[in-house]
């Protein structure tokens, strides 16, 4: 029987774990999903690197590892698959793979190429379990994706790490930001609202964010990684912050981790004089 292993971001609390799974034993016959861990902080890549580089050499030849960790396609993260000492490895080429690998050139590595294969956008999930599935039934490689000679590297930015934490704390305990009438927020007790349709088709808008940034940015700031593709000096200070391993460190580095947010055009029942403004909400 095969072993699949899972690493993700996803936690325990909502239903995504065993959706993945779902979907894993809906592609192939039989398989053994053993949980490295569900528990990553979120979109913590140096975290899942030292974690999966700790567990994977203790599985047999033949493991595949599917790492879900800051895994959906950007210009900047693209999708791999990586065949290294008779083992596999899907997730994305977001620096992760070096925290793994370290010094080690994996031996095949491809970028998959299969998300126009469908008539719909594929999640990352969806991807890497399709590509499982190929991998289990014993595919080349070369036929979900293109070979490349390298996995991007995460590079430790010389940071004055005693002077950031400063700066931080100094700029904790910001007041609570003023009301603004464009945002709608939801009040003790049952409320009607009717989402207003958007032109283009999709009124649910994600956006990725950093909070507790201090008085200036009490609304948060986006994440220039999540949001599109770059480099986030912020999530590389709180990856650096948390491999101090101190617990203040550890604290202040999950306060500072991206957090998703969605936002959607409402009208209020019984305000619609308001007109439409702003709903704001997580998962």
């Amino acid at each position: 029987m095969s072993i699949i292993t899972l690493t993700t971001d996803y936690g325990n609390k909502d239903y995504f774990v065993s959706s993945l799974k779902a979907k894993i034993v809906s592609e192939i016959d039989s398989a053994e999903i053993i949980d490295i861990s569900h528990n990553i902080s979120p979109f913590n890549l140096t975290e899942a690197g030292y974690i999966l580089e700790g567990a994977h050499k203790n599985f047999p030849k033949g493991t595949i590892h599917m790492i879900c960790v800051d895994s959906e396609l950007t210009p900047e993260n693209k999708h791999i698959v990586i065949k290294h000492e008779e083992s596999f490895f899907i997730g994305a080429d977001n620096g992760v793979f070096s925290l793994i690998f370290k010094d080690i050139i994996p031996e095949n590595i491809f970028e998959i190429n299969l998300h126009n294969s469908f008539n719909y956008k594929i999640s990352s999930d969806d991807l890497f379990v399709k590509v499982l599935g190929h991998i289990l039934r014993s595919g080349p490689l070369n036929v979900v994706g293109s070979k490349i000679n390298k996995i991007k590297e995460i590079k430790n930015m010389a940071l004055d790490l005693a002077k950031m934490k400063a700066k931080l704390q100094e700029l904790e305990g910001g007041g609570k930001s003023k009301k603004d009438n464009v945002f709608w927020k939801p009040t003790e007790g049952d409320q009607d609202i009717r989402i207003v349709p958007t032109s283009d088709g999709d009124p649910f808008k994600v956006f990725h964010f950093h909070y507790n940034l201090g008085e200036a940015a009490r609304g948060g700031v986006l994440c220039p990684k999540r949001q599109f593709g770059e480099h986030c000096p912020i999530c590389e200070f709180a990856s650096s912050l948390w491999q101090e391993e101190s617990s203040e460190s550890k604290k202040m580095a999950k306060n500072l981790f991206v957090r998703q947010r969605f936002f959607s055009p409402v009208i209020v029942r019984g305000e619609e004089d308001a007109g439409v403004r702003i709903w704001g909400y997580g998962k």
